[in-house]
Protein backbone atom coordinates (compact mmCIF):
# COMPACT_ATOMS: atom_id res chain seq x y z
CA UNK A 1 0.00 0.00 0.00
CA UNK A 2 2.77 2.41 0.96
CA UNK A 3 4.67 1.61 -2.24
CA UNK A 4 1.54 2.29 -4.30
CA UNK A 5 1.05 5.67 -2.64
CA UNK A 6 4.71 6.53 -3.18
CA UNK A 7 4.48 5.51 -6.86
CA UNK A 8 1.35 7.62 -7.38
CA UNK A 9 3.00 10.62 -5.72
CA UNK A 10 6.12 10.29 -7.86
CA UNK A 11 4.12 9.90 -11.07
CA UNK A 12 2.09 13.00 -10.23
CA UNK A 13 5.23 15.02 -9.52
CA UNK A 14 6.83 13.88 -12.76
CA UNK A 15 3.68 14.62 -14.76
CA UNK A 16 3.70 18.18 -13.49
CA UNK A 17 7.10 18.53 -15.13
CA UNK A 18 9.22 19.39 -12.14
CA UNK A 19 12.71 20.56 -12.88
CA UNK A 20 15.97 19.01 -11.72
CA UNK A 21 16.31 21.54 -8.92
CA UNK A 22 12.95 20.90 -7.33
CA UNK A 23 13.44 17.14 -7.62
CA UNK A 24 16.76 17.44 -5.83
CA UNK A 25 15.28 19.70 -3.14
CA UNK A 26 12.63 17.09 -2.33
CA UNK A 27 15.43 14.50 -1.92
CA UNK A 28 13.24 11.70 -3.25
CA UNK A 29 14.39 8.16 -2.53
CA UNK A 30 13.35 5.58 -5.12
CA UNK A 31 13.38 1.80 -4.75
CA UNK A 32 11.24 0.43 -7.58
CA UNK A 33 13.16 -0.09 -10.87
CA UNK A 34 10.19 1.27 -12.85
CA UNK A 35 10.17 4.46 -10.74
CA UNK A 36 13.91 4.86 -11.25
CA UNK A 37 13.63 4.36 -15.01
CA UNK A 38 10.75 6.82 -15.25
CA UNK A 39 12.54 9.47 -13.18
CA UNK A 40 15.74 9.08 -15.24
CA UNK A 41 13.85 9.31 -18.55
CA UNK A 42 12.06 12.46 -17.35
CA UNK A 43 15.40 13.98 -16.37
CA UNK A 44 16.95 13.09 -19.74
CA UNK A 45 13.95 14.62 -21.55
CA UNK A 46 14.25 17.78 -19.43
CA UNK A 47 17.97 17.98 -20.19
CA UNK A 48 17.34 17.66 -23.94
CA UNK A 49 14.61 20.33 -23.94
CA UNK A 50 16.10 22.97 -21.64
CA UNK A 51 18.94 21.58 -19.55
CA UNK A 52 22.60 20.73 -20.00
CA UNK A 53 22.19 18.74 -23.20
CA UNK A 54 20.08 21.48 -24.78
CA UNK A 55 22.82 24.04 -24.06
CA UNK A 56 25.51 21.67 -25.31
CA UNK A 57 23.58 21.00 -28.53
CA UNK A 58 23.13 24.73 -29.18
CA UNK A 59 26.78 25.50 -28.49
CA UNK A 60 28.17 22.74 -30.74
CA UNK A 61 25.28 22.37 -33.23
CA UNK A 62 24.94 18.68 -32.34
CA UNK A 63 22.83 16.55 -34.69
CA UNK A 64 21.88 12.88 -34.79
CA UNK A 65 20.57 10.30 -32.37
CA UNK A 66 22.74 8.52 -29.81
CA UNK A 67 21.56 5.42 -27.96
CA UNK A 68 23.34 4.70 -24.68
CA UNK A 69 23.14 2.20 -21.85
CA UNK A 70 23.36 4.43 -18.77
CA UNK A 71 24.11 2.92 -15.36
CA UNK A 72 22.90 4.94 -12.37
CA UNK A 73 24.24 4.42 -8.86
CA UNK A 74 22.75 5.06 -5.43
CA UNK A 75 22.93 8.88 -5.29
CA UNK A 76 21.41 9.36 -8.73
CA UNK A 77 24.87 9.75 -10.23
CA UNK A 78 25.72 8.29 -13.60
CA UNK A 79 28.23 5.48 -13.06
CA UNK A 80 28.84 4.49 -16.69
CA UNK A 81 27.71 5.23 -20.23
CA UNK A 82 28.10 2.69 -23.04
CA UNK A 83 27.36 3.51 -26.65
CA UNK A 84 24.77 1.18 -28.21
CA UNK A 85 24.04 2.91 -31.51
CA UNK A 86 24.48 6.16 -33.42
CA UNK A 87 22.22 7.47 -36.20
CA UNK A 88 23.64 10.44 -38.05
CA UNK A 89 25.84 12.88 -36.23
CA UNK A 90 29.52 12.17 -35.77
CA UNK A 91 31.88 10.38 -33.45
CA UNK A 92 32.94 13.73 -31.98
CA UNK A 93 29.31 14.65 -31.21
CA UNK A 94 28.72 11.18 -29.76
CA UNK A 95 31.68 11.62 -27.40
CA UNK A 96 30.52 15.11 -26.35
CA UNK A 97 27.06 13.79 -25.49
CA UNK A 98 28.46 10.70 -23.75
CA UNK A 99 30.76 12.86 -21.59
CA UNK A 100 27.89 15.22 -20.70
CA UNK A 101 25.65 12.31 -19.69
CA UNK A 102 28.48 10.84 -17.60
CA UNK A 103 28.64 14.08 -15.55
CA UNK A 104 24.89 14.13 -14.80
CA UNK A 105 23.39 13.90 -11.33
CA UNK A 106 19.75 12.95 -11.66
CA UNK A 107 18.49 14.45 -8.39
CA UNK A 108 17.11 11.38 -6.63
CA UNK A 109 18.49 8.69 -4.36
CA UNK A 110 18.22 4.93 -4.56
CA UNK A 111 18.92 2.03 -2.22
CA UNK A 112 22.48 1.95 -0.98
CA UNK A 113 24.74 -0.23 -3.10
CA UNK A 114 22.21 -0.60 -5.94
CA UNK A 115 22.84 0.21 -9.59
CA UNK A 116 20.31 0.34 -12.42
CA UNK A 117 20.98 0.25 -16.15
CA UNK A 118 18.72 2.24 -18.45
CA UNK A 119 18.75 2.27 -22.24
CA UNK A 120 17.92 5.70 -23.66
CA UNK A 121 18.12 7.26 -27.12
CA UNK A 122 19.18 10.92 -27.04
CA UNK A 123 17.60 12.54 -30.11
CA UNK A 124 19.00 15.89 -31.31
Amino acid sequence: METTIKLIAIVLLLMIGISKQSLAQKNISLTNPDEITEAAVKYFEYSLKEGELFKLAEKHQITGAYEFDVTIRERGEVASVFVVDREGGSLAFQNLVKDAVMKMKLGFKMQKGKRYKINYKFQF
